[in-house]
């Protein structure tokens, strides 16, 4: 596997490593070969914007698509799903052949309204599970289908402080994972419906790996952030050939 360190903080806590992260603009490009179907998975949650980092995934997005960058590639289609925050998984399907002036014009319009969001969670099993399916109905076209993630690691999203009963009230989370959390302890103020504990994707991470591995699909990933949070961006490189590389500036 490709791996290079990235010593940019974000929320989740420094990066354990020192050492320099390849840039995006190369990162995003690298992975981006002749004769395939690939996807890029991009986790547009709060924690992209934070770190700085979504300007130059555009840029090297953008890359994709300009014959004068040298990164365009002959005989091979990529498509766009971005997830997290407010963004539902969205998959532009149809692919498009980044070789072809007007799928480039339509691309880079794509690439240009991506935008990040500080409310909403990040549900990266559900939007790699989501482009895994979708590619599986792509019909046989002689390309082999690629994934590649864009992503922290982190996954989940947040629960609410709801009414217990229909005559009590309760300050406490009754979301869908762990024990009830005080609302208080979380310094959050008043309401019926603040955040409280996160609720993770609905897909199993150990069943999407191993989905992707019996299939051969090939995942990449590009990873930012804390290397805390990157152990399954790590496996499922690894298991399905891919590259897993720590992209920063």
């Amino acid at each position: 596997m490709a791996v290079a360190g990235d010593d940019t903080p974000n929320a989740a806590g420094p990066a354990d490593s020192a050492t320099d992260a390849v840039p995006f603009t190369a990162a995003i490009p690298a992975v981006y070969a002749p004769g395939t179907n690939t996807v890029y998975v991009v986790d547009l949650s709060g924690s992209i914007g934070e770190a700085g980092h979504l300007d130059a995934i555009k840029l090297a997005l953008s890359t994709l698509a300009l014959p004068d960058s040298g990164a365009t590639v002959e005989n091979s289609r990529a498509a766009l799903m971005v997830f997290g925050g407010d963004a539902e998984a969205e998959t532009v399907i149809e692919l498009s052949m980044l070789s072809d002036e007007t799928e480039q014009v339509h691309w880079l319009r794509r690439v240009d309204g991506l935008e990040s969001t500080t409310t909403g969670g990040s549900f990266i099993y559900d939007a790699v599970d989501s482009a895994y399916r979708k590619l599986g109905l792509t019909p046989d076209d002689g390309r082999a289908n690629v994934i590649v993630v864009l992503s922290d690691g982190i996954d989940g999203g947040v629960g609410e402080c709801r009414i217990a009963s229909d005559d009590v009230r309760t300050e406490y989370c009754v979301g869908d994972s762990g024990d009830p959390v005080p609302c208080s302890d979380m310094n959050l103020s008043g309401g019926m419906t603040e955040i409280c504990e996160a609720i993770p994707s609905a897909t199993d991470p150990g069943e999407l790996l191993r989905n992707l591995a019996e299939d051969g699909l090939t995942t990449h990933t590009i990873a930012y952030g804390s290397t805390n949070a990157h152990q399954w961006l790590k496996l499922v490189a690894e298991v399905t050939g891919g590259t897993y590389t720590i992209a920063g500036r």
